[in-house]
């Protein structure tokens, strides 16, 4: 009986979609077979002729039966008995306007003329990115009413770009007559275009009592524009900006950061090589000779040895850093050439038996000294006699004893500097909202006509121009 029941409640729970989803096809098919009927209807009657004014047969018509006048021109075939008619015949187009509503009488004073047709508003400005129907007010002025309004443009020109609107050509039967000092409101789905840009021109309408009105037509376009998709103008305004903030950040980065990086490191591969040179020079005066300059071997190799450790990641260094290894590098390699000098002198000017006593006293010379006072030490132990001159030994510097720096985190070098590059990140993410927002403003929003050609190009030099770097290029560009 249990099992019965959940078998019973489980079909229920599966059926009833079922059944659910058949119903909605069928209504769909239904609708969609009504308007293939109403789009299948004779063309007579898609674009009728207007009626001449005053027209008997149309009031003939409408007073008898009280429903709109057909608009076929060929002879009608005799009408079924009143009871087997529908009381409101279903019409040949939709529906694009209201109901009509009273409204007080025109002046008499002649300020309105009897016999006019008006539009509100007297100018139409759409903006399709807000809503892509024309909504309006037509006001029926004349002593007769109206039954059938045709609207329609010419072409629609933008000025600025060239590009056009194809002519527009609405002819609609009114469920309701219009009467007089009535005012009926009307929706209409005007022909766009792809292309952003203001297009303008005028909207005519044309009433089967023989007037007519006009009103000035503008139509904003942001592009480029496709109804399904109505955001692509906005995308494509991000897909420029992060373009040209891109690049500018790209090239203020290499020129700011990178650049002098590299400048840093093309000098510590010039000293890298000098050291090398300088150590083979010392090695095979050293064999030539038969003497040892043990000081200054080991200290050129330790110096060599930091900078081949430095040059095999310079990037993980700041400028500041490799400044600082470039001063001293760059000053030990000044030493060299000054060691280097004075034991070629000795070699040429000091006799043989006295050449390793000079080579070993120019060894022990201080090497932590300026340049010129390393300079004169070494001067000093050449100057003769050679035996009465003592090594020059000066003493370095004393400095402060090193005292470990208290800790005052407990966090580990690889967290501060996570922390660290994660600050960066969202400081960059920040500055691009921020910069997002601004071109948004600038740009997108005032403009409701913006995605032509020179619109993005300007955005493009605009966002290119917001780093030092990139304005000096966009600066440097002569204008016309």
């Amino acid at each position: 009986m249990r099992r019965n029941r959940v078998s019973m409640i489980l079909t229920r729970a599966v059926s009833f979609p079922i059944a659910h989803a058949f119903f909605c096809l069928a209504l769909c098919s239904l609708c969609a077979s009504r308007t293939v009927g109403a789009l299948q209807a004779p063309a007579a009657t898609a674009n009728p002729a207007p009626t001449p004014p005053h027209s008997q047969d149309l009031a003939s018509t409408q007073s008898s039966t009280g429903a709109p006048a057909r608009t076929s021109t060929a002879p009608q075939p005799l009408a079924a008995p009143p009871q087997s008619q529908p009381e409101t015949p279903a019409p040949t187009e939709p529906q694009i306007c209201s109901r009509p509503v009273s409204i007080a009488p025109p002046p008499t004073q002649g300020a309105v003329p009897a016999g006019k047709l008006s539009i509100d508003p007297t100018q139409i400005d759409l903006k399709v990115f807000d809503d892509e129907t024309a909504s309006l007010s037509v006001v029926n002025l004349a002593s007769t009413p109206v039954q059938r309004l045709r609207f329609s443009t010419l072409e629609l020109f933008d000025g600025k770009t060239g590009q056009h609107i194809s002519a527009y050509d609405w002819d609609t039967i009114l469920e309701t007559p219009l009467g007089t000092n009535q005012r009926m409101d009307c929706h209409l789905v005007l022909n766009l275009s792809n292309h952003a840009g203001a297009y303008t021109g005028t909207l005519r309408i044309d009433a089967d009592n023989g007037y007519n009105a006009t009103a000035p037509l503008t139509i904003r376009i942001r592009g480029p524009y496709f109804p399904v998709w109505r955001d692509l103008p906005l995308i494509c305004l991000t897909l420029v900006f992060g373009l040209g903030w891109g690049l500018s950040m790209g090239l203020d980065y290499w020129f700011t950061v990178r650049w002098p990086l590299l400048e840093e490191v093309v000098v510590l591969k010039q000293v890298q090589e000098a050291f090398g040179t300088f150590l083979a020079n010392v090695a095979t005066w050293e064999t030539n000779n038969q003497i040892t300059l043990i000081n200054t071997d080991i200290a050129v190799a330790y110096d060599k040895s930091d900078l081949d450790t430095l040059l095999l990641n310079p990037g993980g260094k700041t400028v500041a850093d490799l400044q600082q290894s470039v001063e001293r590098f760059a000053t030990s390699s000044a030493l060299n050439d000054e060691f280097y000098t004075a034991l070629q002198i000795a070699s040429a000017k000091i006799p043989k038996a006295s050449l390793s006593a000079v080579a070993t006293q120019l060894d022990n010379v201080n090497r932590n000294q300026p340049i010129s006072a390393y300079r004169v030490a070494l001067l000093a132990v050449l100057k003769p006699p050679v035996a009465a001159v003592a090594p020059a030994a000066v003493a370095p510097a004393a400095g402060p004893a090193f005292q470990p720096g208290t800790n005052l985190s407990k966090a580990t070098a690889a967290n501060l500097h996570q922390r660290a590059v994660l600050m960066d990140h969202l400081k960059t993410l920040v500055l691009a909202l921020v910069v997002w927002l601004t071109a948004y403003t600038v740009y997108y929003a005032p403009n409701p006509s913006f995605g032509t050609a020179v619109d993005y190009i300007a955005l493009f030099l605009w966002s290119l121009g917001l780093t030092a770097t990139g304005s000096q290029i966009v600066n440097s560009v002569k204008k016309p």
